[in-house]
């Protein structure tokens, strides 16, 4: 085969299924630089805003004063989560609870068990950046040039490549109401992390950089399986095979979601 065919044979070729280790790198630093300014600037942001609105409270008197903790935390998720669909949402929301100072005193913690708080120090030991780091960090971003933001636009509807498909509303789904797009993903947010603690009676969903199936849906099964076998027992007609139906059918409706997110992510 000549260079020529050879070119012309690898430009048909479907290469997005290729490895791509050099990519993956810059994934990486990415990742990498994403963890450590959550870190650095979460702490911080809480400290900055705290002195803005309660610059005479203590860290005592701050512990007492619940209203002023749920705002600044509130700030900071509409701000900056990705689950609020912020436009600077670049962490999720436990990343960013899990960088909050002792003095915000995060709901999550509070009612942690004592095995998932010895999971959360275990693993807040391995991701944790020096100081030293952290304030490298400060100098950079203090002397990066204002100018690498960029500005905002005009309007929306003149930028290039905007949609008018993709406003924030769905126009209807099937026979069901009009919905806006936030409402329906907090729903399903909401939902599945309820469905989630109700199969494994656990307080709360699993960090992503656990092992779901050794750590958490293992344990589960004998609890599961007890569950499964007082409810046939209770009664083995339209109680069990109702549940077996639900659970069929929000399986089939997730797996399809999945599917497409999935499809939508490549």
């Amino acid at each position: 085969m000549s260079r020529t065919q050879q070119r012309a044979s690898e430009r048909e070729e479907d290469f997005s299924d290729k490895p791509t280790p050099r990519y993956d790198k810059v994934c990486e630093n990415i990742r990498k630089l994403l963890s450590a300014t959550c870190q650095t600037f979460i702490p911080d942001a809480c400290r900055e805003l705290r002195h803005d609105w309660c610059p005479n409270f203590t860290d005592a008197e701050f512990k007492e004063y619940k209203g002023a903790q749920d705002k600044i935390r509130e700030r900071l998720l509409d701000d900056w989560s990705k689950e609020r669909n912020s436009e600077d949402g670049i962490w999720k929301e436990d990343t960013i609870g899990r960088f909050l100072p002792d003095w915000m005193k995060s709901p999550y913690r509070q009612a942690a068990t004592n095995l998932q708080k010895a999971r959360e120090a275990k693993l807040l030991k391995k991701i944790s950046i020096t100081e030293a780091e952290k304030q490298a960090l400060h100098r950079y971003a203090t002397k990066l040039p204002e100018s690498v933001i960029a500005p905002e636009p005009e309007s929306e509807v003149n930028t290039p490549g905007y949609s008018v498909e993709r406003q924030p509303l769905l126009r209807g789904l099937g026979e069901s109401p009009k919905k806006n797009i936030m409402t329906i993903y907090g729903e399903i947010n909401r939902t599945a992390k309820d469905l989630y603690m109700a199969i494994t009676q656990e307080d709360d969903v699993p960090h992503v950089d656990e092992d779901l199936l050794v750590d958490h849906i293992r344990p589960a099964r004998q609890q599961m399986k007890s569950f499964a076998l007082e409810i046939k027992n209770a009664d083995p007609g339209p109680m069990f095979e109702g549940l077996i139906t639900q659970l069929q059918y929000t399986h089939k409706a997730i797996e399809e979601l999945l599917r497409i997110m999935s499809e939508l992510d490549k």
